[in-house]
């Protein structure tokens, strides 16, 4: 993503509605935030005792990258759910996991209406 000025980042925040992610302005907010929120995501993850058997639900997927860097943990005997109520991220978490969802036992699942949508489950 190129270099963007801090008012510019507060407008996509905005217009991207954090609370629901919506549109493509929601989309933009999403792949900003996949960015933006790397190295604070990567410290945090580096206090896990990573054993490969967890089983973690990601609720508020957002756009997929947390998923993405915890699917790195996880392995056969795991599984990992990212959940969300927001189309856009469950459909920008599904795009940015793509390879990871068809080259493995991954599946998708999705519920939209009143209840959240599940938009990654890594078996």
């Amino acid at each position: 993503m190129a270099e963007i000025t801090r008012k510019q980042q507060e407008q996509i925040t905005e217009q991207g509605n954090p609370s629901r992610p919506q549109g493509e302005a929601g989309a933009e907010m999403l792949a900003r935030m996949n960015e933006s929120h790397a190295e604070v995501t990567e410290w945090a993850l580096s206090y896990f005792d990573w054993r490969g058997d967890e089983q973690v639900l990601d609720i508020g997927c957002g756009g997929g990258a947390t998923l993405q860097r915890m699917s790195a943990h996880i392995g056969a005997e795991g599984h990992l759910t990212g959940l969300d109520y927001s189309e856009v991220s469950v459909a920008e978490s599904r795009a940015f996991n793509a390879a990871e969802i068809e080259s493995g036992p991954y599946g998708c699942i999705d519920r939209f209406g009143r209840e959240p949508a599940v938009c990654c489950r890594f078996l």
